[in-house]
């Protein structure tokens, strides 16, 4: 182009030299003097001279317009062959005319090789109907189509390219009709298209095997969900089977009990040695037969998880003092030496119940197991920072193999069955135990040689957390069974000395309202050596006739029988005095008594609350109690 416009400059400046000597010529020609003739014949020169010299122009610039041509002609054909789209121009009959160096690039082959080749010879079979049809709308339409195709190269490798076709406009009738076609390799799109059709079929896949998944899963939920509703109201009927079983098993217990423990003492010489043995047996037996049925009830109650931990300051010596007034008459039968040394000496915060059950546990299995030497506790602050309080019992006994160490804190298992045969039980006492010391954060640790005896070590916080409620079964509002580690009636009661009479119950007259003719008698037989009246009912109906007709001073009230049970009797007779004078005390005498079964009685309108089977000094000092008129 730069070019082009020096030679117009320079065919300007010509012009203008030449019209510059014309005109000096008219003038020297002017100044002279011709004759007519020369004068025509000069000026037709002129002209001829002037009109060359136009015609000369002419054609420099007719020149000068075909160099002009030219250089777009070649710069338009540069921008055709590298232009980043691909163009190829098609007759009519689809055969390519000319095609740029990028359409040739895609199909692999030198453009001039491809012209004069049809387009549609590149095209797999599967995509010329397609193409085909888009050449009839185009000529049909006389308006550009567009489609998405795949051409195949030289080497036969299919490749994606959007086709955009168009007619070119002619300048005549005669002139030839030509297609315009560009094409723009998407092939990177159709890749990433792919992509994402394969992830759309992958996610679909996937949803649809989550979704298989959680339908499975639903079906799970539902059928846990059912089997939990199974599993508590299972629980629920455990809870209250054991509850029932605690009262129908503890009513004749409480008899049995009783009955041969007054028959062992012979308080009035009336047995001779024989029978007296007989009933010792009996009581033991009874006894034994009680710390089973516990056992069993605090194994179920700690698994169902309907265990509370309330904690509350205590001395140490307190507890040392239960232990010895519990484990000396028995130590002292089996001829052992029992002794407590209370290094400690101060208060901890725990639950009380749990620590003192842990260590009757602990102590009960240590005096089982030794024939002969001592069993010693032994109380200090010795231990890990934790857990620095250590109470450690040790006995002579017969020991445990290492190989069973971990085993004997399994339920209901023992190191073999010869031991089971031996020294009898049932493999209870470690397992309730260990999962109480876990309940008031601690643990138990064990040391044994066989035949050199062994030490259980319980290690406890200093503080524990209080009124912390485990997790575990829901909970149900049927009456729960005694609570873990809570009081336990002594092992036996042969060994106290006879209690003396007690003063506020002599001339008393005391209403027994029990169901079972057993626990009636049993009552009846304790009472009556110290000088009271005994009155009896069947239920709180006919309880409640022998008040219209008779004043009682204590009722003894059983709160499970027909008819008219405790509770409907307490709320009868508290409506009518609910207090003053007048108001008979009432102590509810009942084997479901956990910690809401006492609350639950004292609510009711009780005085106090005696679990069965009944520890009978605690029933003497209760009736004395609310007997003693208030200072």
């Amino acid at each position: 182009m730069e070019e082009a416009e020096a030679r117009r400059n320079s065919l300007n400046e010509k012009i203008k030299t030449l019209r510059e000597n014309a005109r000096k010529a008219l003038s020297t020609f002017e100044a002279k003097k011709y004759s007519a003739e020369d004068l025509d014949i000069h000026e037709a020169i002129e002209e001829l001279n002037i009109y060359h010299i136009e015609l000369e122009m002419q054609v420099e610039e007719l020149r000068n317009q075909q160099f002009i041509v030219e250089e777009n002609r070649r710069y338009l054909s540069r921008l055709f062959n590298y232009a980043p789209l691909g163009y190829v121009v098609l007759d009519t009959t689809g055969v390519i005319r000319d095609i740029n160096r990028t359409a040739a690039t895609y199909f692999k082959k030198n453009k001039t090789l491809l012209q004069g080749e049809k387009l549609q010879a590149y095209l797999p079979a599967d995509q010329f109907i397609e193409y085909r049809r888009c050449l009839r709308a185009l000529h049909s339409l006389r308006y550009p189509q567009r489609l998405e195709i795949q051409f195949r190269d030289a080497h036969h490798i299919k490749f994606w390219t959007r086709l955009d076709l168009s007619l070119l406009e002619t300048t005549s009738e005669d002139e030839e009709e030509l297609i315009l076609c560009s094409l723009l390799d998407i092939g990177r799109e159709k890749e990433y298209e792919q992509t994402l059709v394969d992830q759309r079929r992958q996610l679909e896949r996937q949803t649809g095997e989550l979704q298989k998944k959680n339908a499975s899963l639903e079906q799970v939920r539902k059928e846990l969900a059912s089997q939990k509703q199974e599993l508590e109201l299972t629980s629920r009927y455990k809870t209250e089977f054991l509850a029932n079983m605690t009262h129908e098993l503890r009513t004749p217990l409480n008899s049995i009990i009783v009955l041969s423990q007054m028959m062992a003492r012979n308080e009035r010489g009336e047995l001779n040695g024989t029978v007296v043995k007989r009933a010792t047996v009996i009581h033991e037996a009874g006894q034994e037969l009680l710390r089973l049925i516990n056992d069993v009830l605090d194994i179920s109650k700690i698994e169902a998880g309907k265990i509370k931990v309330e904690a509350a300051p205590f001395h140490s010596g307190d507890l040392k003092i239960e232990l010895e007034e519990y484990f000396s008459p028995i130590a002292r039968k089996q001829h052992i030496s029992f002794r407590i040394q209370d290094e400690w000496n101060r208060s901890l915060t725990s639950d009380r119940n749990k620590v003192s059950q842990i260590l009757r546990n602990l102590v009960a299995n240590a005096i089982k197991f030794t024939r002969q030497g001592a069993v010693m506790i032994r109380f200090d602050d010795s231990g890990p920072p934790e857990r620095p309080l250590r109470f450690i019992v040790t006995d002579t006994g017969i020991g445990i193999p290492e190989d069973r160490q971990q085993t004997i804190f399994e339920a209901f298992r023992q190191v073999d069955g010869s031991i089971s045969r031996e020294f009898g039980g049932t493999g209870l006492g470690l397992s309730i135990a260990l999962k109480l010391a876990q309940l008031v954060e601690g643990e138990i640790l064990l040391e044994s040689q066989p035949a050199r005896g062994s030490e259980f070590t319980l290690l406890l916080p200093p503080t524990i957390r209080a009124e912390e409620e485990l997790s575990g079964a829901a909970q149900t509002d049927a009456p729960e069974g005694e609570e873990a580690g809570g009081d336990r009636t002594p092992l036996s009661g042969l060994e106290r000395e006879d209690e003396p009479v007690i003063p506020q119950l002599r001339n008393r007259k005391v209403l027994i309202v029990d169901d079972d003719i057993r626990t009636i008698f049993a009552l009846a037989a304790a009472l009556e050596p110290h000088g009271v009246e005994i009155l009896d009912a069947a239920d709180g109906r006919q309880a409640l006739a022998v008040l219209e007709e008779t004043t009682v001073d204590i009722i003894l009230l059983d709160m499970m029988m027909p008819v008219m049970d405790g509770y409907d009797f307490l709320r009868e007779i508290r409506s009518e005095r609910p207090a003053g004078p007048g108001r008979i005390p009432v102590v509810a005498v009942t084997a479901r008594a956990g910690a809401r079964d006492g609350d639950i009685c004292l609510r009711a309108g009780a005085d106090a609350c005696i679990i069965k089977p009944i520890h009978y000094p605690d029933l003497l000092k209760t009736m004395a109690r609310l007997l003693t008129p208030p200072v």
